[in-house]
């Protein structure tokens, strides 16, 4: 069981490099490449929330950034997110000990 976000990566990476083995680069991209990339989101997702060494606002703009990065132009995977979902990890961004709050 990976103990960091980068294992759960590496771990995520090797995966896919199995099935691209196993299946061939295209078609493993086919078949799992969306579940890859939405599992890679969720791990780099969670790497920024839970990071208790950053401040809120810099949980929020790391947070803008990832979306950039993997979704670009297109559709951010936020938009899927319930809000119930959002306000939950707004709370976890000023809890104490997870996010400080720059004063």
């Amino acid at each position: 069981m990976p103990t960091t976000s980068d294992q759960a990566l590496e771990n995520l990476a090797m995966l896919q490099d199995y099935r691209r083995a196993a299946f061939g680069k295209e078609n493993a991209d086919i078949i799992f490449g969306a579940s890859v990339e939405a599992q890679e989101y969720a791990i780099r997702r969670n790497a920024i929330v839970y990071n208790d060494n950053l401040y809120a606002a810099q949980k929020g703009q790391l947070l803008k950034e990832l979306n950039s990065d993997m979704w670009g132009d297109e559709l951010t995977a936020d938009a899927d997110v319930p809000t119930y979902t959002r306000y939950q990890e707004k709370l976890q961004f000023y809890k104490e000990g997870y996010g400080r709050v720059a004063h």
